[in-house]
């Protein structure tokens, strides 16, 4: 079953890798797959979310590089059965978004969203305090479940570290408690063990974004945080080192 690694990936390859990363989701479960995707219970209706968004990082996000791997044995032409999508910022992302929120609009608009929101916020924010200079960010990395345990990992890891290491930087990613042992393995070390947090806001008052607080804001808000369950939130570190005269510039093509 050889395994195979391209970065020419396209929004072609959109509707396959939405649903290996849907897939990969649930054997085992990963709480933060439900902050990009609103879990309905319904495969397809969750597989198209995830495919939306799989589409939107490859329209005019040009910091944003994909990563998949083929099995090139299968009969399927390009089985794509795992990969990542990684940031490359040659400056400070964060310079521009003073007082912007990740406001959650693939929720409903209500409870759930301002849950989210801020569950989204707590890892952006830990983002903006400590990633402010040029980085790497492993936004998102997944094996198919009948391919883990094969190399998948190991080929997308490889790479990416691979560029950390040529370019000098500091290399990022917010960990499952499960693959710590795994991003260890390339030379990342836990920043700190926590978890996202949200802050019900109290009866009678309004939220971020002005909504009254009312019995049935914060019925539909425990519901969803029950259904949630604890969301991790581990950074990780792999520092980079400084480039030496002559070595890639950042505007090299990776």
């Amino acid at each position: 079953m050889p395994l195979t690694l391209s970065s020419n990936v396209t929004p072609a390859d959109c509707p396959q890798i939405a649903t290996s990363v849907y897939e990969a989701s649930l054997f085992p479960q990963k709480p933060t797959f439900r902050l990009g995707c609103r879990g309905v219970g319904n495969r397809e209706v969750e597989i198209a979310q995830t495919q939306a968004i799989c589409e939107q990082t490859m329209s005019g996000k040009p910091y944003m590089r994909w990563l998949k791997v083929v099995d090139t044995d299968d009969p399927q032409p390009n089985k794509i059965v795992g990969g990542a999508m990684y940031e490359l910022h040659e400056t400070n992302p964060f310079a521009d978004e003073e007082g912007q929120r990740p406001i959650a609009y693939h929720y409903p608009d209500g409870a759930e969203r301002e849950l989210v929101t801020q569950l989204i916020e707590s890892g952006s924010r830990w983002r903006k305090e400590r990633m402010s200079r040029p980085h790497i960010f492993l936004q998102t990395a997944w094996t198919h479940p009948v391919y883990q345990r094969r190399g998948c990992a190991r080929l997308f890891m490889q790479h990416i570290v691979t560029i950390a290491t040529e370019l000098g930087l500091d290399c990022w990613l917010h960990a499952t408690p499960m693959a710590v042992s795994l991003y260890e393995r390339y030379g990342f070390h836990v920043v700190e063990y926590g978890q996202r947090r949200a802050v019900l806001p109290a009866m009678g008052e309004r939220d971020r974004e002005g909504r009254l607080v009312d019995e049935e804001y914060q019925r539909v808000w425990r519901t969803l945080e029950d259904q949630m369950g604890p969301v991790p939130l581990i950074p990780m570190q792999r520092p980079g080192i400084p480039q030496k005269s002559g070595a890639p510039q950042l505007n090299s093509t990776y």
